[in-house]
This record gives C-alpha cells, structure tokens and sequence, in this order.
C-alpha cells in the first residue's frame, strides 16, 4: 500500500478481543511493559524497545494500542495516520483494533502472531 492511498487494505479481523485482554494478547506476541493508559490508546513498551528505542518522549514506550468501535472509525483513524507524513511509523491492524509501532520487525512479527496486517507509512526520502 502506498503512503498516498485513501483507503487502507482490507482488513482481517484478528485475533486480540474488545477489552483489557487485548493488551495481553499484546504481551504475549512482542510484549507490553510499562503499560500507560490514556481514554483513547494504551501505551506501552516491547521487547524491541529496550534494544531500538523510538520517539522523542524517551519513556520507552514504542507501542500505541487503540480499540474502535467499529470498522468505519478505525478505517478513518487509518487514514488520518496516513496523512501525516512526519514520522515514519508502522500500523498493524485488524478487526476493531489498531497497534501502531515504530520498528518495523516488530509491526510484523505482532502483524502475523495477531492475525492482522501491515499498513506501512514511511516518509518519502
């Protein structure tokens, strides 16, 4: 999928449920330490972070979970990723779900243990 595409690809629905629990699938596929919850994502830190940390908060935390209420919002939140183009960053999504990350390995390995897929943004350089 290119950056500039409006529509994300169609999406598997995954295996990660509605709930706490989907941080827990999380954890078990590239891990979730140091978990932050806010109203709209939970923040946390895999196992990549601790060798490839990311972002300029410097907490550590490389893995943004959020869950949607349907199809129609996580497929706008999609695009409204898709439309900033100043960091490079990797969305992994599925069913009502979105985990975005800024390792690429790591979006792909949770891609293929959570049933879901990649949607990569990167800059044009």
């Amino acid at each position: 999928m290119s950056p500039c595409s409006p529509v994300p690809p169609p999406i598997p629905t995954g295996r990660p449920p509605n709930g706490p629990r989907s941080s827990d699938a999380l954890d078990q596929s590239v891990g979730c330490s140091q978990r932050k919850k806010s109203p709209d994502e939970l923040l946390c830190s895999t196992k990549a972070a601790r060798t490839h940390p990311c972002g300029e908060s410097g907490d550590g935390r490389d893995a943004g979970l959020r869950l949607h209420v349907g199809p129609t919002v996580r497929d706008d939140y999609i695009r409204l990723l898709l439309s900033d183009d100043h960091v490079p960053y990797y969305v992994v999504t599925a069913g009502n779900w979105t985990i975005q990350f800024c390792d690429t390995a790591t979006g792909q390995e949770a891609a293929r243990e959570l049933g879901g897929v990649v949607v990569d943004h990167t800059t044009g350089k």
